[in-house]
C-alpha cells in the first residue's frame, strides 16, 4: 500500500507540475519588390544583449532595482537571433530589398552592408511598457578613409562629401506600451519597439 501510495503522489506531482511556454519576437511580412533597391544587399549581426537578458527565460522589470526571470516562459530559440531576424525583416520591408540576411543564418559573404546591433537596454514590464536602447553600427563593405559619422536618437551628423561611404553609429531610444495584460502582449509590444528602431537604421541607410 505504501508503494502505490508513493507512485501515485509521483503521477500526481508530475501530471501537475507547469509547461513551458515558448514565444518569439513577430516579423513583418516581407513582400516580393521589383526595382533599383533589390541591389542593396546587407547583413544583420552580430547582436548583443545585456547579460540579464542573454537566457532562455524571458525577463520583466518589476521596478528599477528588480527584474523577474519567468523560468516557464522562454524563447523559442536564441534571442539574439530572434532580433538579427526581425531587424533583417523589418530593414528588407524599410528599404524595399529582399537581400537582407542574419548573421547567425547566411551563408552569404558578399553585402553592401552590414549592421552590427547592441542592445544596451530592453526594460519590459508585464501590462505597462517596454524601454528599448539600442546602438548600432552601418558598416559599408568600402569604406573611406576619415572621421567616423554620428548619429544620437533622430539626428545624424555626417563628414565628408555625400558620396563617402563611412562607417555611422547611432543610439536609437523607443518606449512602447504594452496593449494587454499577458505575456503575448509583452512579446508584441517588444516587436514593435525593434521594429521602431529599425525605421532610424533604415533612414541612414537610405541617406549614406
Amino acid at each position: 500500500n505504501i508503494v502505490i501510495l508513493i507512485a501515485t503522489a509521483f503521477v500526481l506531482t508530475a501530471c501537475s507540475s507547469p509547461k513551458n511556454t515558448y514565444y518569439t519576437l513577430s516579423a513583418p511580412d516581407v513582400a516580393a519588390t521589383t526595382g533599383m533597391a533589390q541591389k542593396m544587399s546587407i547583413l544583420v549581426g552580430p547582436v548583443t544583449i545585456p547579460t540579464i537578458l542573454d537566457t532562455p527565460q524571458l525577463v520583466s522589470s518589476d521596478s528599477s532595482n528588480q527584474v523577474t526571470v519567468y523560468e516557464y516562459r522562454r524563447w523559442a530559440g536564441s534571442l539574439k537571433s530572434d532580433i538579427e531576424r526581425v531587424v533583417a525583416a523589418d530593414l528588407s520591408r524599410d528599404l524595399a530589398t529582399p537581400n537582407v540576411w542574419s548573421y547567425t543564418q547566411s551563408p552569404f559573404v558578399h553585402y553592401d552592408y552590414q549592421v552590427f546591433i547592441d542592445v544596451q537596454k530592453m526594460d519590459s514590464k508585464l501590462g505597462d511598457s517596454v524601454l528599448l536602447e539600442v546602438l548600432w553600427t552601418i558598416k559599408p563593405t568600402h569604406t573611406k578613409s576619415g572621421p567616423t559619422a554620428g548619429k544620437d536618437t533622430h539626428t545624424a551628423k555626417r563628414k565628408g562629401g555625400a558620396s563617402d561611404k563611412q562607417q555611422i553609429t547611432g543610439r536609437s531610444v523607443v518606449r512602447e506600451p504594452v496593449s494587454g495584460s499577458g505575456f503575448e502582449a509583452l512579446v508584441a509590444a517588444q516587436s514593435r519597439a525593434f521594429d521602431k528602431a529599425t525605421l532610424d537604421i533604415a533612414k541612414a541607410i537610405r541617406t549614406d
